[in-house]
């Protein structure tokens, strides 16, 4: 298996176990993999890309760091990322909030909260915004919901909240 954004990270673990460790020491948030639940469920559709902006990492420095582990050659990749800012976007505001969703608790037990969000979005209107409140970046979850139609803008408030927003349009 050559290491490349696009790799699963449950694929990852699968054919390299050894790099378990290597993801911990470049982030402890990738400690929620030792939970089978989350490795089972996140960890089958997450791919390093989406991996990288969770850890709040480089796409490159993530890709490198376990290739280098494994003996791959490096890479030279540029940074992309989710739309992640300070910045709001025209179409965020306050009032149009009509769902606010926290599922910090959830995912800190290690239980997947797809389901629950993804129920939660079927249900917003157009023009209206749904809060999703996580302690990192849910990647997985924002490109599931971005492939569902919505735009998206995350917001990290704190080290531990980073609050999520998507609109139907």
């Amino acid at each position: 298996m050559i290491i490349v954004q696009h790799t699963k990270v449950g694929d990852l673990l699968d054919e390299y176990p050894q790099l378990e460790n290597t993801l911990l020491k470049l982030s402890p948030t990738f400690s929620k993999l030792k939970n089978p639940i989350i490795r089972k469920t996140i960890g089958k559709v997450a791919t390093l890309q989406q991996v990288a902006v969770v850890g709040n990492l480089k796409i490159d420095v993530l890709i490198n760091a376990l290739r280098k582990e494994i003996g791959q050659e490096e890479l030279n990749l540029g940074a992309e990322g989710f739309n992640s800012s300070s910045h709001k976007p025209v179409w965020f505001e306050q009032k149009k909030i009509a769902i606010s969703l926290n599922v910090t608790e959830n995912i800190n037990k290690g239980e997947s909260p797809m389901g629950i969000i993804l129920e939660k979005v079927k249900t917003l209107e157009n023009g209206k915004i749904m809060e999703l409140i996580t302690p990192f970046v849910p990647a997985p979850i924002i490109e599931k919901i971005e492939e569902m139609g919505l735009k998206s803008w995350s917001l990290k408030e704190y080290e531990t909240i980073v609050k999520n927003y998507f609109i139907k349009e």
